[in-house]
């Protein structure tokens, strides 16, 4: 059985890809960062992976164990108006999560 990892699997297009790759048979690893969202993904059937992207740490481990990565993760963009100072923030961010990752 292919072990996969997701990252974003609570998302929108995350949650999507979470239950296709379940229905398909793999054997689904999901990042996340709370207990309560952990939850729903073991009720879903797939094996919850605490942790943070912008946080090296022991998820580190189940990402480098898994035969495919998954990355649907991105940092948090809403709420406010994109000004030059979010857009490099966010691109900060974003080159940190996939460092930790890769």
């Amino acid at each position: 059985m292919t072990r996969l990892l997701v990252t974003g699997a609570t998302g929108y297009i995350g949650s999507a890809v979470l239950r296709q790759a379940l229905a398909a048979g793999y054997q689904v690893y999901a990042l996340t960062r709370s207990e309560k969202t952990a939850a729903r993904l073991t009720s879903l059937g797939a094996i919850p992976v605490i942790g943070d992207l912008l946080i090296p740490g022991p998820w580190q481990k189940d990402a480098n164990a898994s035969e495919v990565v998954i990355h649907l993760a991105q940092p948090e963009t809403y709420g406010a108006r994109v000004t030059k100072k979010r857009a490099l923030h966010f691109r900060d961010q974003r080159l940190l999560i996939d460092a930790h990752l890769f």
